[in-house]
């Protein structure tokens, strides 16, 4: 998902490409979420385990709502395959997409920790191990590399193609105000 989210910051390529690029990634996520939603459930129910019992599990129906939710109305909202939004209704609405792009992304890390927790917690490993430290390593891991996600979207500006302005008439923006 994070991939997804900075794809149009850090790729110097034309905007509908990296619109593209954005929505078949998010996709790809969605898909591949199920996918692995699907397995634990099978696995619990397999093994008598109770489902969405945990901060973890609820973490990330949360975080699957959203992506869902980002997906159905970012391709419903900015494609551009048939008629779809106005220019108005893209301008209203990317501004709300972009939050709940940070937050999916922000929710998808706190669902990661809490899963290594929870596992940390089921190995019951001891106290100072190797296991234990490779368990912490891979939770901060997952902070560093969202904090770097924001970082980008925050602080990076927006790359366009080079002649991006000649060739279309628009302007580069810093916060990619662009709304096709």
């Amino acid at each position: 998902m994070g991939h997804a989210v900075i794809t149009y910051r850090i790729l110097p390529l034309a905007h509908r490409t990296k619109k593209y690029i954005h929505g078949t990634l998010n996709l790809v996520a969605a898909i591949v979420a199920t996918v692995g939603l699907v397995s634990v459930i099978q696995f619990h129910n397999e093994f008598n385990i109770p489902n969405f019992y945990s901060l973890h599990s609820w973490l990330g129906l949360v975080t699957l709502s959203i992506l869902y939710l980002q997906v159905l109305a970012g391709f419903g909202i900015f494609q551009d395959l048939f008629e779809g939004a106005g220019r108005e209704v893209r301008a209203a609405y990317k501004p709300w997409h972009v939050v709940a792009g940070i937050c999916m992304v922000t929710f998808a890390a706190c669902t990661m920790t809490t899963g290594v927790q929870e596992k940390y917690g089921f190995t019951n490993p001891e106290k100072f191990s190797a296991h234990a430290y490779a368990f912490n390593f891979l939770g901060l891991s997952i902070f560093l590399w969202v904090a770097t996600v924001i970082w980008i979207l925050i602080a990076v500006e927006k790359r366009e193609p080079e002649g991006y302005e000649a060739i279309t008439g628009q302007a580069v923006t810093r916060y990619g105000d662009e709304t096709n």
